[in-house]
């Protein structure tokens, strides 16, 4: 799997920790691959937790939304990597 493809949607008992592991795995990726200070916006939270969870996840996502920070304001990839760490914590 290459850095930009999306892991597969977890099933079954792993499903239930789904949207912490989920929150751990954006904030490495955002932090570890091109251009940390790219801009993140609002739009771009939606897109990664539909990436993520696959068309056929709606409760999953929508745990996985909850969990993710909001963003009113655009910051970096790098600043909402940290946020997201918090948040899974």
């Amino acid at each position: 799997m290459k850095s930009t493809d999306a892991p597969p949607p977890l099933q079954g008992p792993d499903a239930l920790h789904a949207p912490v592991l989920r929150l751990i795995g954006i904030a490495d990726r955002l932090l570890t691959e091109v251009e940390p200070t790219a801009e993140f916006a609002e739009g771009n939270r939606l897109a990664l937790a539909w990436q993520l969870t696959g068309d056929d996840a709606n409760t999953l996502r929508g745990e996985l939304l909850a969990r993710m920070p909001r963003l009113e304001q655009p910051v970096t990839r790098g600043e909402y990597a940290l946020r997201l760490r918090r948040a899974a914590a």
